[in-house]
């Protein structure tokens, strides 16, 4: 009896833990788009390159607002972070100004560091997958 509350101990602290973990890396995300500027250096849809949608435009992430500045040309929207589906994410949305429309959605982060983002979007009709990734300049 004493292994079995103890195993059940250990699997509720484990999973306790993972969970924490996973959730915290949120906050490393929000902190991490907040500082400094961003490039757009991989935009993929269905595995063909749009990046030059977004070619030399600075993106800034301050107060759940994005910046997106090339020359004259700006473009405001906004992001957010959350926790979905088991998967940390990361949500832009800049209404209907195109081209940045294309990038309105929940971002499943792949990978994060305090200078690169990797995120991925799977359409939900054809299952085919979109590619974004953000670098520090």
């Amino acid at each position: 009896m004493k292994k079995i509350i103890l195993l059940s101990v250990a699997i509720i602290i484990s999973s306790l833990l993972i969970i924490s973990c996973s959730k915290e890396n949120i906050t490393n995300v929000a902190s991490y788009v907040t500082k400094g500027t961003w490039r757009v250096t991989l935009y993929q849809e269905n595995g063909v390159s749009k990046l030059y949608y977004f070619s030399n435009y600075d993106f800034i992430f301050s107060n759940s607002t994005v910046t997106a500045t090339r020359n004259a040309s700006t473009v405001t929207g906004t992001f957010s972070t959350k926790y979905d589906d088991s998967k940390n994410k990361l949500v832009l949305n800049f209404g209907n100004t195109s081209p940045f429309n294309e990038l309105n959605d929940d971002w499943e982060i792949l990978e994060e560091s305090a200078t690169k983002i990797r995120m991925q979007d799977v359409s939900g009709g054809n299952g085919g997958a979109d590619l974004l990734t953000l670098e520090k300049y």
